[in-house]
């Protein structure tokens, strides 16, 4: 008898940027699905954006980013529902809807020109907020084989996908992250000691930090780090400076602050009125983007002020308190889980 057809399976996404439930409050997002097939390859990722049944637009992805940038200058506040098909080579589809909402911030007012911002960016001012010897959640990491996964690269500007060397990162509060290395690196064992240092230096985060944090992109380049699409992305070599420069653990608090609190606080009513009451900016960077940038901005400075008191000078807490008091509230009123901090 003639063998059984081989039965194909269907793709998987197993991540969307936005997320469901997310508040779009800029003037443009960047749709993303992180999508797989473990028997073929993907040939296009469809976006489809409807509001009560209403179709505002349907775009078919063919590159091998499949990322469509949304405009929402002219988009009206309200409910959206983005709906992302997957088609593999072989015609299998599987199709996801994310749920969002559009509610575009109105401009934080414009500050005084007396009102200027103490520093220019936050994760320069202290070497010792957190400190590379301090606590950490981190457990262990297993080599979890290869894969394709979709991966940003900053050296091209661009999300590309990749047969990844994988590690399961573990940490002792029951988290799991996925560790995704690009194969430059060459081989399993020169992989996992970049897995293995940047895994454990994310588990000297607070949790709350690492809610959200699902992967960790590591690149080499000199590049700066990100956050956001659930994901800490890292680039070896800016990571080497930052290292030498005392200042990974502040710069990875700024990027997981990215992933896990922006899209619940920084479009949130009284974290506005905060921003409006404070009627300043903790940095120059926070001033010029406070939609994107306040929040991350922040946090770190509020984590020195609140559970590293010890490590920073009289001079420094007074100036975050007399800046941004309004703000430091706020993060008191949220109850965040900080372990290991405290």
């Amino acid at each position: 008898p003639a063998p059984a057809p081989t039965q194909n399976n269907a793709p998987v996404v197993t991540s969307t940027s936005p997320n469901e439930a997310d508040i779009l409050s800029e003037t443009s997002v960047e749709l993303l699905a992180n999508v797989s097939d473990t028997d073929g390859t993907i040939v296009s990722v469809t976006f489809s954006v409807t509001a009560g049944g209403d179709s505002l637009f349907e775009d078919e992805i063919t590159i091998e980013s499949f990322t469509k940038n949304w405009d929402l200058s002219d988009v009206a506040d309200g409910d959206y529902a983005i709906e992302i098909t997957v088609k593999d080579d072989d015609g299998a589809e599987t199709s996801v809807t994310v749920n969002v909402t559009v509610d575009k911030l109105e401009p934080v007012s414009e500050l005084p020109p007396s009102a200027d911002p103490p520093f220019t960016g936050t994760i320069f001012l202290n070497q010792n907020i957190i400190k590379n010897n301090d606590q950490t959640t981190f457990v262990s990491t297993s080599f979890e084989g290869t894969g394709s996964r979709q991966m940003f690269d900053r050296r091209v500007n661009a999300f590309i996908t990749l047969d990844a060397f994988l590690f399961s990162a573990a940490y002792d509060d029951g988290k799991i992250i996925e560790v995704q290395v690009n194969p430059e690196f060459g081989n399993f064992s020169a992989a996992q000691v970049e897995a293995d240092l940047y895994a454990e230096a994310i588990g000297r985060l607070p949790s709350v930090l690492l809610l959200d944090v699902e992967t960790v992109w590591i690149h080499k380049g000199l590049q700066p780090f990100g956050g956001g699409n659930n994901n800490i992305l890292i680039h070896t070599d800016q990571g080497v400076l930052y290292e030498n420069d005392g200042i990974l653990e502040e710069t990875l608090v700024h990027e997981a602050s990215h992933t896990s609190l922006d899209a619940a606080h920084s479009s949130a009513p009284d974290w506005i009125l905060a921003q409006t009451e404070d009627n300043n900016s903790i940095s120059t960077y926070a001033r010029d983007n406070p939609a994107r940038e306040d929040i991350a901005e922040t946090f770190l400075v509020y984590l020195a002020i609140r559970f590293r008191t010890d490590r920073i000078s009289t001079e420094l807490e007074q100036t975050i308190l007399e800046t941004v008091p309004n703000r430091i509230t706020y993060f008191d009123n949220q109850s965040f889980n900080m372990y290991p901090i405290r």
